[in-house]
């Protein structure tokens, strides 16, 4: 009986001091989320976004703290954010453009980015009216689309779709670049032939995509004239020269008269990204003695495909690109011994471009994958790291180049510039997918979207 009465007096002690030091947990960060979110054109102005705050605690365990967290917005001309009780981290925007959101809980420090985004307009444009010898298309979906704000910012988003893909894949992607306020277009390109196609010839690769992006025989950049022995493009179907030649069509609709290029932007707008060039092998209609896009101001973005169309762009141009964006891209790569980004041995190779330095620097490159992409994209996150300019090894780097898991899409990218979502969505097909094609993409993907076009809110 005393033994009883002693063990339990003994719980009853540990239960009395223990309990206070079980409570007393403390924060050690907080999270703001959504991360990234664009409240969209008609709901606002006074547009809201709802923040939450939550709370990580010593023991793992969380907790919401919207209601006693401390709130504000470092750009009240497009946002405000509410620290009354019953509507804390309510944010209500005034106007297009972003702010970034600040939250402070218990001496910690969390962020977000709020996007209101801009009306915007778009149009479809048959490839072949533009300039001589381009290619004619007979679907709607297979023209160049274009996207632009009422008032767009000085800076062109070019976006590049995958193997076998046509622009309406992707008009969610470039509304949403328009409506972050850049000009958007998704160019209708030669892009039958599938990259994977080289997965036993190493110089396969740079043949291929420089003939894409270049045209054959073509010289222009840092490397060679291309000649694949897969596909055939032409000078006039090149990227390069079909975009010098659908800007000068939006610029220049009337002379000579192409109405599909009328467009509600002054002729200014669009020649910023047109430079005349004696020595450029492009010309346009009314650039006949050479013109080149003017690369400073262009975002290069693509996906698959196109994703490593715009990475080969990013090394082999003799311009710097203000930005690069590749989604599930590139996977360039064939047998052989090479490290991955741990440097642990791996029977896969980087295909020998990627190593090539850069001419855009690893600071201007920003990419997103799927973990479950498999044979469509698994060695992209690979190929960033092998990526250099020669100062810098690997995409983002040297302070951004940290794979960074963001969920579906919307959790905090933590400033890194290589983004992962880990979102299954059906087959490693559809995972290829999930980062930009339409009807495809995680429910976050638009965050994403939002954080890479703007280089983390930098435009």
């Amino acid at each position: 009986m005393n033994r009883i009465i002693r063990i339990s007096l003994a719980a009853f002690a540990f239960a009395i001091f223990a309990a206070p030091y079980a409570e007393a947990q403390t924060v050690t960060s907080i999270t703001v989320t959504p991360n990234n979110p664009g409240i969209a054109y008609g709901t606002g102005p006074s547009g809201t976004q709802q923040f939450t705050a939550t709370a990580t605690l010593s023991d793992k365990s969380t907790q919401d703290v919207t209601a006693s967290t401390t709130w504000s917005s470092s750009n009240s001309a497009v946002a405000t954010i509410s620290n009354a009780s019953g509507s804390r981290g309510l944010a209500t925007s005034s106007a297009v453009g972003s702010s970034l959101i600040t939250a402070i809980y218990s001496g910690h420090t969390a962020t977000a980015r709020l996007w209101q985004l801009a009306h915007t307009q778009s149009q479809i444009i048959q490839p072949s009216t533009t300039g001589t010898g381009i290619n004619l298309e007979l679907s709607n979906g297979a023209k160049h689309y274009v996207a632009y704000p009422d008032a767009p910012k000085p800076l062109l988003v070019v976006f590049l779709g995958g193997t076998g893909s046509v622009p309406s894949s992707y008009t969610d992607l470039t509304d949403r670049a328009a409506g972050l306020g850049f000009g958007a277009i998704d160019l209708r390109y030669l892009n039958s032939v599938a990259a994977g196609s080289c997965t036993t010839d190493d110089n396969c690769y740079r043949q291929l995509r420089g003939e894409v992006l270049f045209g054959q025989g073509v010289r222009y950049g840092i490397g060679s004239p291309y000649d694949s022995l897969l596909i055939y493009v032409n000078q006039a179907n090149s990227v390069v020269n079909r975009l010098v030649n659908l800007l000068d069509c939006l610029a220049y609709p009337s002379s000579p008269s192409r109405p599909q290029c009328a467009n509600s932007q002054p002729s200014a707008y669009w020649t910023q990204f047109l430079v005349s060039d004696s020595s450029s092998p492009y010309t346009t209609s009314n650039y006949p003695h050479g013109v080149v896009p003017n690369w400073s101001k262009i975002i290069l973005a693509g996906h698959s495909q196109g994703g490593g169309n715009a990475a080969y762009a990013a090394v082999f141009l003799a311009d710097v690109l203000h930005r690069d964006v590749m989604f599930s891209a590139p996977d360039d790569s064939y047998s052989g011994s090479d490290h991955n980004c741990s440097g642990a041995p791996i029977t896969t190779q980087s295909a020998s471009w990627i190593r090539v330095t850069s001419t855009t620097p690893m600071s201007g490159l920003w990419g997103v994958s799927n973990f479950n992409e498999g044979i469509y994209g698994s060695f992209a996150t690979t190929n960033w790291c092998h990526m250099s300019d020669g100062s810098h090894p690997g995409v983002g780097n040297p302070l951004h180049g940290t794979l960074t898991l963001v969920d579906d899409g919307a959790s905090d990218p933590l400033g890194s510039q290589q983004l992962q979502t880990n979102m299954p969505n059906g087959s490693t097909m559809t995972n290829h997918f999930s980062t930009a094609v339409n009807g495809y993409y995680s429910p976050g993907m638009t965050d994403a979207w939002d954080y890479l076009l703007t280089g983390n809110g930098a435009d």
